[in-house]
């Protein structure tokens, strides 16, 4: 490990058809660089994805909740409360 490496994993290479383990060294500037471009690309899709979702569901429980009341109505007018 040299000097000014910190961040140390190991992952498997593939050398004539067998799997073979090197140590890989990540510096920290490379570590943020990955971790910001994450960020950037996942924080956004999530977001969307998340809104897609409970708009949905929002939509569908509108709806169920509107034609519930639409199918208890009658065509009649209620009768007034005395008063």
């Amino acid at each position: 490990m040299g000097v000014g490496t910190y961040f140390v994993t190991v992952m498997p290479q593939r050398c004539r058809g067998a799997i073979v383990w090197r140590n890989v060294t990540m510096t920290p500037e490379e570590f943020f660089m990955y971790l910001i471009i994450g960020l950037v690309i996942i924080a956004p899709i999530g977001a969307r994805v998340y809104r897609r979702l409970t708009l949905n569901r929002t939509t569908r429980m509108l709806r169920e909740q509107l034609n519930q009341s639409q199918g208890g109505r009658s065509t009649t007018t209620p009768p007034k409360p005395p008063r």
